[in-house]
């Protein structure tokens, strides 16, 4: 279980948002800025974290996140604090986006396709040795 996931959604959704807002990077700019991103943080986190299991790993996941947290809070010039960054709407990242029930039907597809799309890597090969390894990792070294 990790605990500081949400950094790595926070840093993104933040470039996302400066990268429309100071430098008007807008459509599958921004969003491959913020995938990026968040990519490459939780890449750093994992090689932070790699050796530590249990109750350290926790801790430390969660340290990490918190870290970004207060780091996020601080930047008032960059982040806007606690009040974000006022002058972005979901226009800004697709004209058609602005709409709510445009929105709502696109968030719908997108958690329709996540969902099926992680239900076949969990059933495939992959992923049972995925689930393998979690229930028993002693076992599934041995094979």
């Amino acid at each position: 279980i990790s605990l500081g996931h949400a950094a790595l959604f926070g840093i993104g959704g933040y470039l996302l948002a400066i990268s429309i807002v100071s430098f008007g990077i807008v459509g599958w700019g921004s969003l491959a800025i913020a995938v990026i991103a968040g990519g490459v943080l939780g890449g750093i986190i994992a090689v932070l974290t790699a050796r530590s299991s249990g109750v350290y790993f926790l801790l430390l996941t969660l340290v990490i996140g918190e870290a970004i947290f207060v780091l996020g809070n601080s930047l008032v010039s960059v982040t806007g604090g606690e009040t974000g960054i006022s002058q972005f709407s979901r226009g800004h990242v697709w004209v058609g986006l602005a709409d709510d029930k445009t929105f709502l039907v696109l968030c719908g597809v997108v958690a329709a396709a996540v969902f099926v799309g992680l239900r076949a890597v969990v059933n495939s090969p992959w992923g049972l040795g995925l689930r393998g390894f979690r229930d028993s990792p002693a076992r599934m070294e041995a094979l």
